[in-house]
């Protein structure tokens, strides 16, 4: 690889053996250096002026850093970027969900679901330290209300809540940008933040379910214990809350409602937190 620059080697380094024309030009490889790459095999085309190091694994990360390099205009979101940076509820997806500016050109992929806006900005991106071009966890949150049932895009706004991800202002700025008639998720997007309980961030998307159905049943927030067993019989544990929340509220004289504090659901085994 004596072609190669040392300031080449570590963008190869950091974007996991990706690298573009341009990026090599401003690496110090000229364009017959680069030709000399190819010609020795240590350089292969894998897209549209984008190379890989030969031999380089495919993974979801390679693909996705080449797929941004390629189109440096769009970036990775819904179900793909959910998965990539960890959050829970995320549907199985079979295709790269990669989102370009509306009308912009782009010849997809066959492993590419292409998702088309009219709003984007840079403020709506951010670039990760491999190449990769994501959705912020705000636009992240909107694009999903399109792939998630209520419950579950009230399960990924709360971990992100609880991760301090975002916050609630952050999300409701992104809703009165981007939620109109016209564009999809945006009625439940603004549904899920509205009707969102007070109060600390859910820890697990159990602790959801069991906070939920204490609001529809007109409890306010207690403290209780909840544990993994108690989530196993849950319609049992909710009416066990619910009697619990009437006595106290018996036993208070001049008050109409108990202190809010949040419910806590303390998970005792691996399988109760999802």
């Amino acid at each position: 690889m004596s072609q190669l620059t040392s300031m080449a080697l570590l963008v190869l380094q950091d974007q996991l053996g990706s690298i573009s024309s341009n990026q090599l030009r401003a690496s110090g490889v000229t364009d017959r250096q680069r030709r000399r790459l190819l010609d020795d095999g240590i350089l292969e085309p894998v897209g549209h002026f984008v190379y890989q190091i030969k031999g380089t694994p495919v993974s979801l990360p390679t693909r996705l850093i080449s797929l941004c390099l390629q189109h440096p205009q769009g970036f990775v979101t819904g179900p793909t970027a959910g998965g990539y940076l960890g959050l829970r509820r995320m549907p199985k997806a079979s295709k790269v969900h990669f989102c370009m500016p509306h009308g912009a050109r782009f010849d997809c992929p066959n492993f590419v679901h292409l998702r088309q806006s009219t709003a984007l900005s840079e403020d709506h991106i951010r670039q990760l330290d491999n190449g990769i071009r994501i959705a912020t966890f705000e636009r992240l949150a909107f694009d999903l209300a399109q792939d998630l049932t209520p419950t579950n895009l009230s399960s990924v706004i709360e971990q992100m809540l609880q991760r301090n991800l975002t916050t609630i202002e952050g999300l409701g700025a992104m809703a009165r940008l981007l939620c109109t008639s016209r564009r999809r998720g945006s009625a439940t997007f603004a549904r899920v933040l509205l009707q969102r309980h007070p109060g600390a961030a859910a820890e697990s998307h159990p602790e959801l379910l069991v906070l939920d159905c204490l609001f529809r049943g007109g409890v306010d927030w207690q403290v209780e214990r909840v544990t993994a067993l108690d989530l196993l019989d849950l319609p049992g544990t909710i009416r066990e809350l619910t009697e619990l929340y009437r006595r106290r509220h018996d036993t208070i004289t001049g008050q109409t409602r108990v202190s809010a504090t949040p419910v806590v659901a303390e998970t005792l085994a691996n399988g109760a937190a999802a």
